[in-house]
Protein backbone atom coordinates (compact mmCIF):
# COMPACT_ATOMS: atom_id res chain seq x y z
CA UNK A 1 0.00 0.00 0.00
CA UNK A 2 3.08 2.28 0.06
CA UNK A 3 2.19 3.58 -3.41
CA UNK A 4 -0.97 5.16 -1.95
CA UNK A 5 0.34 6.28 1.42
CA UNK A 6 2.98 8.14 3.34
CA UNK A 7 3.76 8.27 7.05
CA UNK A 8 0.70 10.38 7.78
CA UNK A 9 -2.12 9.49 5.36
CA UNK A 10 -3.42 6.73 3.14
CA UNK A 11 -5.56 7.02 0.04
CA UNK A 12 -7.84 4.00 -0.14
CA UNK A 13 -10.82 2.72 -2.10
CA UNK A 14 -14.30 3.66 -0.94
CA UNK A 15 -16.00 1.17 1.38
CA UNK A 16 -19.67 0.64 2.28
CA UNK A 17 -18.71 1.71 5.81
CA UNK A 18 -17.99 5.19 4.39
CA UNK A 19 -21.72 5.74 3.88
CA UNK A 20 -22.29 8.21 6.74
CA UNK A 21 -19.29 10.45 6.09
CA UNK A 22 -19.87 10.57 2.32
CA UNK A 23 -23.57 11.30 2.93
CA UNK A 24 -22.53 14.16 5.24
CA UNK A 25 -20.11 15.66 2.69
CA UNK A 26 -22.46 15.23 -0.29
CA UNK A 27 -25.20 17.07 1.60
CA UNK A 28 -23.05 19.98 2.80
CA UNK A 29 -24.69 22.84 0.92
CA UNK A 30 -21.55 24.98 1.30
CA UNK A 31 -19.81 22.56 -1.09
CA UNK A 32 -22.53 22.27 -3.72
CA UNK A 33 -21.36 25.18 -5.87
CA UNK A 34 -17.91 23.64 -6.43
CA UNK A 35 -19.03 20.01 -6.46
CA UNK A 36 -21.91 20.23 -8.88
CA UNK A 37 -24.56 18.93 -6.49
CA UNK A 38 -27.93 20.65 -6.82
CA UNK A 39 -30.11 18.66 -4.41
CA UNK A 40 -29.70 16.57 -1.27
CA UNK A 41 -28.78 12.91 -1.65
CA UNK A 42 -30.47 10.24 0.44
CA UNK A 43 -28.52 7.60 2.33
CA UNK A 44 -30.02 5.09 -0.09
CA UNK A 45 -28.61 6.99 -3.10
CA UNK A 46 -25.15 7.10 -1.53
CA UNK A 47 -25.45 3.41 -0.61
CA UNK A 48 -26.36 2.53 -4.22
CA UNK A 49 -23.39 4.55 -5.46
CA UNK A 50 -21.04 2.72 -3.07
CA UNK A 51 -22.50 -0.67 -4.04
CA UNK A 52 -22.00 -0.03 -7.77
CA UNK A 53 -18.66 1.77 -7.63
CA UNK A 54 -15.85 -0.25 -9.26
CA UNK A 55 -12.81 1.99 -8.60
CA UNK A 56 -11.53 1.24 -12.10
CA UNK A 57 -10.42 4.55 -13.57
CA UNK A 58 -10.02 3.00 -17.04
CA UNK A 59 -13.62 1.75 -16.97
CA UNK A 60 -15.42 4.63 -15.26
CA UNK A 61 -13.19 7.59 -16.10
CA UNK A 62 -13.13 8.47 -12.43
CA UNK A 63 -11.44 7.32 -9.26
CA UNK A 64 -12.53 8.47 -5.82
CA UNK A 65 -10.21 7.74 -2.91
CA UNK A 66 -10.86 8.23 0.78
CA UNK A 67 -8.17 10.20 2.62
CA UNK A 68 -7.48 8.45 5.93
CA UNK A 69 -5.22 9.47 8.81
CA UNK A 70 -2.92 6.53 9.54
CA UNK A 71 -2.64 7.26 13.27
CA UNK A 72 -6.39 7.29 14.04
CA UNK A 73 -7.90 5.65 10.93
CA UNK A 74 -10.19 8.70 10.67
CA UNK A 75 -11.75 9.51 7.29
CA UNK A 76 -10.71 13.13 6.76
CA UNK A 77 -11.46 13.77 3.10
CA UNK A 78 -11.88 12.60 -0.45
CA UNK A 79 -9.54 12.77 -3.41
CA UNK A 80 -11.25 12.67 -6.79
CA UNK A 81 -9.63 11.96 -10.16
CA UNK A 82 -12.21 12.57 -12.90
CA UNK A 83 -12.61 13.22 -16.62
CA UNK A 84 -9.79 10.72 -17.06
CA UNK A 85 -8.65 10.43 -20.68
CA UNK A 86 -6.49 7.34 -21.24
CA UNK A 87 -5.51 8.31 -24.78
CA UNK A 88 -4.30 11.81 -23.91
CA UNK A 89 -3.12 10.60 -20.48
CA UNK A 90 -4.74 13.43 -18.52
CA UNK A 91 -7.34 13.98 -15.81
CA UNK A 92 -8.84 16.58 -13.52
CA UNK A 93 -8.36 16.54 -9.77
CA UNK A 94 -10.67 17.47 -6.94
CA UNK A 95 -10.10 17.28 -3.22
CA UNK A 96 -12.23 17.74 -0.14
CA UNK A 97 -10.82 17.99 3.37
CA UNK A 98 -13.36 17.90 6.19
CA UNK A 99 -13.50 21.27 7.96
CA UNK A 100 -12.50 19.58 11.23
CA UNK A 101 -9.15 18.66 9.64
CA UNK A 102 -8.55 21.74 7.49
CA UNK A 103 -5.29 23.70 7.64
CA UNK A 104 -3.30 20.78 9.04
CA UNK A 105 -1.29 19.90 5.91
CA UNK A 106 -3.46 16.89 5.08
CA UNK A 107 -4.28 18.25 1.61
CA UNK A 108 -0.55 18.65 0.93
CA UNK A 109 0.11 15.04 1.91
CA UNK A 110 -2.85 13.72 -0.11
CA UNK A 111 -1.84 15.70 -3.19
CA UNK A 112 1.76 14.45 -3.08
CA UNK A 113 0.69 10.82 -2.64
CA UNK A 114 -1.89 11.10 -5.43
CA UNK A 115 0.53 12.80 -7.82
CA UNK A 116 3.10 10.03 -7.32
CA UNK A 117 0.42 7.40 -8.00
CA UNK A 118 -0.91 9.20 -11.08
CA UNK A 119 2.52 9.69 -12.61
CA UNK A 120 4.26 6.46 -11.69
CA UNK A 121 1.42 3.94 -11.74
CA UNK A 122 -1.39 5.30 -13.93
CA UNK A 123 1.12 6.98 -16.26
CA UNK A 124 -0.56 10.35 -16.65
CA UNK A 125 1.12 13.10 -18.64
CA UNK A 126 -0.78 15.94 -16.98
CA UNK A 127 -3.47 16.89 -14.50
CA UNK A 128 -5.59 20.01 -14.13
CA UNK A 129 -7.75 21.64 -11.47
CA UNK A 130 -10.48 24.28 -11.41
CA UNK A 131 -10.20 26.49 -8.31
CA UNK A 132 -12.56 29.33 -7.39
CA UNK A 133 -10.67 32.65 -7.19
CA UNK A 134 -11.82 33.10 -3.59
CA UNK A 135 -10.32 29.79 -2.41
CA UNK A 136 -6.92 31.22 -1.47
CA UNK A 137 -5.74 28.20 0.62
CA UNK A 138 -6.40 25.84 -2.29
CA UNK A 139 -4.69 28.14 -4.80
CA UNK A 140 -1.64 28.32 -2.52
CA UNK A 141 -1.57 24.53 -2.10
CA UNK A 142 -1.50 23.86 -5.83
CA UNK A 143 0.96 26.68 -6.55
CA UNK A 144 3.25 25.31 -3.83
CA UNK A 145 3.13 21.99 -5.68
CA UNK A 146 4.19 23.54 -9.01
CA UNK A 147 0.80 23.76 -10.67
CA UNK A 148 0.78 26.59 -13.20
CA UNK A 149 -2.10 29.02 -13.69
CA UNK A 150 -3.09 28.55 -17.31
CA UNK A 151 -6.45 30.27 -17.58
CA UNK A 152 -9.52 31.85 -16.07
CA UNK A 153 -13.11 30.79 -16.57
CA UNK A 154 -15.16 33.96 -16.14
CA UNK A 155 -18.37 33.82 -14.05
CA UNK A 156 -18.00 30.02 -13.94
CA UNK A 157 -19.63 29.27 -10.58
CA UNK A 158 -22.93 30.65 -9.35
CA UNK A 159 -23.14 31.49 -5.67
CA UNK A 160 -26.59 32.81 -4.89
CA UNK A 161 -27.25 35.77 -7.17
CA UNK A 162 -23.60 36.30 -8.13
CA UNK A 163 -20.98 34.49 -10.15
CA UNK A 164 -17.31 33.92 -9.43
CA UNK A 165 -14.37 33.18 -11.67
CA UNK A 166 -12.46 29.92 -11.60
CA UNK A 167 -8.73 29.62 -12.14
CA UNK A 168 -7.52 26.72 -14.28
CA UNK A 169 -4.21 25.24 -13.13
CA UNK A 170 -2.20 22.46 -14.76
CA UNK A 171 0.71 20.26 -13.85
CA UNK A 172 2.64 18.48 -16.59
CA UNK A 173 4.70 15.56 -15.36
CA UNK A 174 8.34 15.65 -16.43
Amino acid sequence: MKLLSNDRITLRALEPTDLEIIHKWENDTDLWAVGGTIAPLSRHQVWEYLQNYTANIFEQGQLRLMIVLNKTNANVGLFDIFDFDAFHRRAFLGMLIDTEYANQGIGQDALKVAMNYLQNFIGLHQVAVHIPVNNEPCLKLFEKNNFERTGILKDWLRTGDTYIDVIVMQYIFK
